[in-house]
């Protein structure tokens, strides 16, 4: 079966196509999946003058990463972080973050409800749930559920 070179052309673009979809489909099959954990932070770069106020470290990390990075996904993608928030044992809320870092829950991922915007934001609901995750385990613990419905309602998973 002699093929032209348009009908190669074709066939070739047919094929790549197909592993495109394929490599697109194992990708979705196998999703990142990350750990979120909450807890007491001594950090030497922030010192904390107010006793009613402590540091509490936000860290994210890939569990699957091998298993991601043969599904096909970007190794960039498949790196952890964290950030550092202050909590104010006054208003037993998480008050703000301080320094650089990855920042999990954000007010700028586009939180905010396109339809009332008299509604907490996604980032607004998920601080709230931190600063009572903290409230009531002091000393820290994994908080993945919290973050990851913040990043479903926001479209980050």
């Amino acid at each position: 079966m002699n093929m032209t070179k348009e009908e190669l052309e074709a066939e070739l673009r047919r094929i790549k196509h197909e592993e495109a979809e394929q490599a697109r489909l194992l990708r979705e099959a196998t999703p990142i999946r990350m750990k979120f954990t909450l807890v007491p932070q001594v950090d030497k770069h922030y010192e904390v003058y107010d006793d009613s106020c402590a540091l509490y470290k936000l860290t994210g990390e890939v569990t699957n990463e091998e298993e991601a990075i043969a599904a096909g996904h970007q190794k960039t993608f498949l790196s952890g972080g964290a950030v550092t928030y202050v909590y104010s044992k006054l208003s037993r809320k998480l008050i703000m973050h301080v320094g650089g870092g990855t920042i999990y829950v954000s007010r700028g991922w586009g939180s905010k409800s396109d339809v009332d915007h008299n509604r907490p934001s996604s980032a607004e609901i998920a601080m709230a749930e931190l600063s009572e995750f903290v409230s009531l385990n002091p000393q820290g613990g994994d908080v993945t559920e919290i973050v990851q419905r913040h990043r479903r309602r926001t479209g980050l998973v």
